[in-house]
């Protein structure tokens, strides 16, 4: 497949994410947003990647909260940085 050579690599796509263990209710899937545009970049010679796409509302609306704006959320990690 070539992958020895492989420097860069980009994938794309939409589905959703889940907060687990936040269901409420016995007969109810858990609540989950929507995911939009979502682009992942892998750059392995730099020792980085980053991620972006934007979170829109999903299935909370039933939980009788304020509506969840779309927020575009970006994510990068490099080599030598520490997460808290």
């Amino acid at each position: 497949m070539g992958g020895e050579n492989l420097k860069t690599i980009q994938y794309s796509g939409a589905g959703w994410s889940s907060q687990i263990g936040q269901t409420y209710g016995l007969d109810g899937d858990w609540p989950h947003f929507e995911v939009a545009d979502f682009t992942r970049v892998i750059d392995y010679d730099a020792k980085w990647s980053r991620e972006d796409y934007t979170r829109r509302q999903g299935s909370l609306s039933d939980l009788r909260r304020v509506p969840m704006p779309d927020t575009h959320v970006t994510s990068i990690l490099a080599a030598g940085t520490r997460g808290t």
